[in-house]
């Protein structure tokens, strides 16, 4: 499995944010990083999804994002493509690890009986001619969900009835993931 550098954060506002902050820093030093840098965040207070909806991400969930760095199989004529091929990973591995069956709704969400269970997101950064990317991703795993959403959500502890591991799902998403997108 290709190496990484994870970053745990208690609570920030989003992991994109951090994440392009960490892209600025790298950028002006000059150095590309030979691995991928993934943050993750217990609690994010402004996660969002596209077109900057708001996602709730308290304590339970998994809120992470992974910075891509330039020169990997990513490009700007691949956006689509890239969140798509995050969605299907995302999708397999619930599949593979809990049986569960989901359903990808067009671009991005993970759906599980008609309710939101994850979803991820694809932005760019570019600095001169390089261009990196960050992907984002949530998912409802023991965090409450509440009920009063503009789309029903729903966490992976209400579908199996029991707690998941977090870091378990975590390091599964990464070996599926990270071979494809870096």
């Amino acid at each position: 499995m290709k190496s990484r550098v994870i970053l745990k954060f208690n609570i920030v506002d989003s992991t994109q944010t951090i994440s392009k902050k960490i892209i600025n820093k790298l950028s002006g030093s000059k150095l590309t990083p030979r691995y991928p840098f993934v943050i993750i965040a217990r609690q994010q207070k402004t996660g969002y999804g596209r077109f900057k909806r708001k996602w709730r991400s308290p304590s339970g969930g998994l809120w992470f994002s992974i910075i891509i760095a330039p020169n990997s199989k990513f490009s700007y004529n691949n956006i689509a493509s890239v969140t798509s091929l995050i969605a299907k990973q995302l999708r397999q591995t619930l599949k593979k690890q809990y049986k569960i069956n989901t359903l990808i709704k067009l671009p991005n969400d993970i759906m599980y009986n008609n309710k939101k269970l994850a979803g991820c997101i694809v932005e760019t950064e570019k600095h001169g001619t390089a261009l990196w990317a960050i992907t984002g991703i949530g998912i409802n795993v023991n965090n409450p969900v509440p009920e009063n959403l503009s789309q029903p959500a729903i966490s992976l502890k209400s579908i199996l009835h029991k707690s998941v591991n977090i870091e378990k799902l975590l390091d599964s998403i990464l070996q599926n993931l990270l071979p494809k997108i870096t």
